[in-house]
């Protein structure tokens, strides 16, 4: 039961990671496309990402207050974190070779579509480490909204008033971003459920 704990509690913490980080490009890109619909959705944005938060937030106090201690961690587990911190630090060097690589030929719209590419990538190896499966939809997704972006949108089209390989990226990956927090969210919630029951009928 501890090393499940464990777990929710990094399911919870990936969560509210996606939650956040979807929440701040998508409220970038909409205020750079600055339509009035686009400025509409600001609210909803902030609605949904203010209601994943609250929930990873109690989901993880809720895990933290139940009865009994986390052990240290096992080697096992200590070995899952050394390959993530193997694949954080590919993923950095991805983006210190790509970016520059595209500033420096004079194509700075393709930056954001490639970094997106890049974090769906690297989410194909985590659903490995961490056990996951949905982070496999999660990370193709993610490389075909990049794709998309880059076959649909020609260098210089617009989406409003921005650039669309700017922010169309971000329009497509927030709302996939949300899905798969709230999915871990749920696993979480179900973990905190079934130790109750378990510790009400012992």
């Amino acid at each position: 039961m501890p090393a499940s704990r464990r777990r929710i509690i990094g399911l919870a913490a990936a969560a509210l990671w996606l939650t956040s980080a979807a929440a701040a490009f998508l409220t970038w890109s909409l205020w750079m496309i600055g339509t009035p619909a686009a400025r509409q959705l600001l609210f909803v944005t902030t609605g949904v990402a203010a209601a994943l938060i609250g929930i990873g937030v109690l989901v993880i106090r809720a895990v933290l207050r139940l009865p009994g201690t986390i052990p240290a961690r096992t080697p096992e587990e200590r070995a899952v974190f050394r390959s993530f911190g193997y694949v954080v630090g590919a993923e950095v060097v991805a983006f210190l070779l790509v970016n520059p690589a595209c500033a420096f030929a004079g194509r700075p719209e393709l930056i954001v579509p490639l970094d997106v590419a890049i974090v769906g990538v690297h989410f194909l190896p985590l659903a490995k480490i961490f056990r996951v499966p949905r982070y496999y939809p999660l990370g193709l997704l993610f490389c075909g909204v990049a794709m998309l972006t880059l076959l649909l949108f020609p260098e210089h089209a617009q989406t409003g008033h921005a650039i669309a390989r700017y922010v169309v990226p971000a329009l497509g990956c927030a709302p996939v971003a949300w899905v798969i927090a709230g999915a871990n969210l749920s696993e979480a919630g179900r973990f905190v459920r079934e130790f109750r029951s378990v510790e009400a009928t012992g």
